[in-house]
């Protein structure tokens, strides 16, 4: 298990008072006993409402995803539907980036 996932398996952990094999052992590390960082910046969509799908684009988003695989159909449309909505936002506001120049 890498560090950064023994850290928030830690973390998860001492929030919620459960515990696990991370948490009850000795640590392997320092860095896997330590807690997370915390960033003063809140995120830009911070206290919005947002459905499941919309927060699974905008994590794939923030961590720079360009490209996505996958079978429609069932129970993962709606995400495919925020996908294209995400796009064709980015898209409108490139163009419209473009035409202020």
């Amino acid at each position: 298990m890498d560090a950064r996932r023994q850290r928030l398996l830690v973390s998860f952990a001492a929030q919620h008072n459960r515990s696990t094999p991370a948490a009850t052992s000795a640590p392997v590390n320092s860095i896997a006993a330590s807690p997370l960082p915390t960033t003063s910046s809140a995120h830009p969509r911070a206290g919005q409402s947002m459905s499941g799908a919309e927060i699974i684009v905008q994590v794939l988003a923030d961590e720079g995803v360009d490209t996505i695989f996958g079978y429609s159909g069932g129970a993962i449309l709606p995400t495919y539907d925020a996908i294209f909505r995400h796009n064709d936002q980015q898209s409108q506001l490139a163009a419209g980036a473009r035409r202020c120049r």
